[in-house]
């Protein structure tokens, strides 16, 4: 759902293309090359990554760090807001491992288990607190599926 707006406002900036940032090269490139900057988010690029691919791909530009950020940010807020969260290589595996982690939570494991089963190698911790926050129905699932657990034992 999130690359869906993610798409459209792209989109919609397109359209509105002013003239505050016609003189900005950063903001042009971004704006050329916003499909593949978008692509590499959904992949779990940071922001330093798609900035060193960036230049990379265009050597004839020449632009900072800082410069690129402050136009992504400008050009396409949740995008920039994305590839910030990108940073965290916890939520990386959590995102990559979904599947596995919805199928066993559905099947009734409680959090634990499911951390035990797909993620034994980070901490419970991180674990627990980027489920919490990239996918909260789940999450609170599998905390219903401990209850539900503690029920059945004690009847």
């Amino acid at each position: 759902m999130i690359f869906y707006l993610i798409d459209k406002e792209v989109k919609d900036r397109e359209m509105s293309f002013n003239t505050t940032h016609e003189k900005s090269e950063i903001y042009r490139l971004i704006l050329r090359e916003s499909e593949l900057i978008t692509a590499w988010v959904k992949s779990g690029d940071t922001p330093s990554a798609v900035y060193g691919k960036l230049r990379d791909k265009n050597p004839d530009i020449i632009f900072s760090i800082n410069g690129f950020l402050y136009n992504l940010r400008n050009f396409n807020y949740a995008l920039y807001e994305t590839a910030t969260k990108n940073k965290s290589k916890t939520r990386l595996i959590i995102l990559n491992h979904y599947d596995d982690i919805a199928s066993a939570i559905r099947a009734g494991h409680t959090l634990k288990g499911v951390y035990k089963l797909v993620c034994p190698h980070i901490t419970y911790n991180c674990f627990i607190t980027q489920l919490r926050k990239t996918y909260p129905d789940l999450h609170s699932q599998g905390k219903a599926n401990r209850s539900n657990k503690n029920r059945i034992i004690a009847n």
